[in-house]
């Protein structure tokens, strides 16, 4: 297993990718914790649902934690959808200003990838 730096927060994606593959990757680059920054923990991709998705690192030896405080607010994804332009420099923006908001939940991260190599999910 790679070695994560120390107080590093990673980030992942899953799309393209089975759960054990995710799984795979987070071992491989030595992450302790995936960190769920969905607003809504849910998907159609079967195994990347809260539950299944905790399940899944529970059994890859794996700490799952989520905190929807993180997540796209649900009115902003659907300008984006509505948009058709997907993640754009207008959007990246907006983004970063909501998550400047979310103090408590930046400090919850920091907290959490100090003790423990961590990765974000969204």
């Amino acid at each position: 297993m790679a070695k994560a730096k120390p107080n590093a927060l990673y980030t992942i994606g899953y799309e393209g990718r089975p759960p054990d593959d995710l799984m795979d990757a987070l071992r491989c680059a030595g992450v302790r914790t995936l960190l769920d920054a969905r607003i809504r923990p849910q998907s159609r991709k079967p195994g990347f649902s809260k539950r299944s998705l905790a399940k899944a690192c529970e059994a890859a030896g794996l700490a799952y934690a989520h905190d929807r405080a993180l997540g796209t607010p649900v009115e902003m994804m659907q300008r984006i959808k509505a948009s058709g332009k997907g993640y754009t420099t207008q959007f990246r923006e907006a983004f970063r200003k909501h998550l400047l908001k979310q103090t408590e939940a930046l400090e919850r991260a920091c907290e959490t990838a100090s003790a423990s190599p961590t990765c974000l999910l969204c």
